[in-house]
């Protein structure tokens, strides 16, 4: 069927000159995967049963380990590059969206992938790395490309850009499949109460490429599918992934909504629902920002 990998702590109880007892453990199952010949039904079985003893980022490392042929970066970062922030270890502005990428545009969007990956590869890799950037991607990506996404498929699949460079670790992190999970807890917790659509073109990319680790955080603004005025609100959530500084592990996540809003006749009904419905997944000290700015000062 497949392979699991799990990992027992015993913390004993001591006392002078022996052991006493064995006074907590903690169980839980750090990796695990199937054989090509198991089927979808068996697999779900397993997943269901190994849910409560998995490490609670497991389903995005699954995702994130993925061979680059099969995920779909090469679509999607193109498409993300809209309001895309890169940062340092000391908080400098490595890449940031000047607003001139347009999908309609394709030589601005290749003169973007470019700046966004040499900014990467320069922060992360070996000077080899970034040679393969600076004089291969024209080749594959010249600026009267058409097709951009196929344009940077070839190259990250054939330039013989190695998919262990970082910078391509990173770039496997940001894509539709990757905020998956986050979108299904979403779905069948706040969703099931008031339901929601994604507010198109308000997907937003964080790269922090810090000291002793690297943050990739997705950030979306989720809409009310109710026409009627007095019901509509919206809020965003973010998903933020933390890998170690040589992106061998994906380390831990925080899922959380950050900021919620209201139009100019909803309902104080609704607003309580939407509220008590948002209430489990706020960031620490949201509840208070907002009390404070519902003061009328600045935070």
């Amino acid at each position: 069927m497949g392979t699991l990998r799990f990992e027992l702590s015993l913390s004993f109880g001591f006392a002078p000159g022996s052991v006493a007892e064995i006074a907590t453990y903690d169980l839980k199952v750090t990796d695990y995967d199937f054989d090509g010949v198991c089927e979808r039904k068996d697999k779900d079985e397993c997943k269901a049963a190994l849910k409560a003893l998995c490490l609670p980022q497991i389903e995005y490392m699954q995702i994130w380990r993925r061979p680059l042929h099969r995920l779909p970066v090469h679509k999607d970062v193109p498409r993300l590059l809209k309001g895309m922030l890169v940062t340092g270890p000391d908080g400098t502005e490595l890449y940031r969206d000047d607003g001139a990428v347009r999908p309609a545009d394709p030589p601005s969007q290749i003169a973007a992938i470019r700046r966004l990956m040499l900014a990467l590869a320069t922060q992360l890799d070996d000077p080899s790395v970034v040679r393969t950037v600076d004089e291969q991607l024209a080749t594959y990506m010249p600026p009267d490309l058409g097709d951009v996404a196929g344009g940077l498929r070839h190259f990250l699949l054939e330039s013989g850009l190695p998919e262990t460079s970082l910078c391509v670790q990173v770039l496997k992190a940001i894509h539709q499949e990757m905020i998956f999970p986050a979108v299904m807890a979403l779905r069948t917790s706040v969703y099931t109460v008031l339901p929601y659509k994604d507010v198109k073109g308000e997907w937003r990319v964080r790269i922090e490429l810090r000291k002793d680790e690297v943050r990739v955080s997705h950030l979306k603004w989720e809409q009310t599918q109710d026409w009627d005025a007095t019901h509509d609100f919206r809020f965003r959530w973010a998903l933020t992934l933390r890998f170690d500084r040589r992106m061998r592990e994906l380390s831990s996540h925080t899922l959380y909504v950050h900021d919620y809003t209201f139009g100019n006749v909803t309902t104080p009904e609704r607003k309580r629902a939407v509220e008590m419905a948002l209430k489990p997944w706020l960031a620490p000290g949201t509840a208070y920002r907002r009390a404070w700015q519902a003061l009328g000062v600045d935070s």
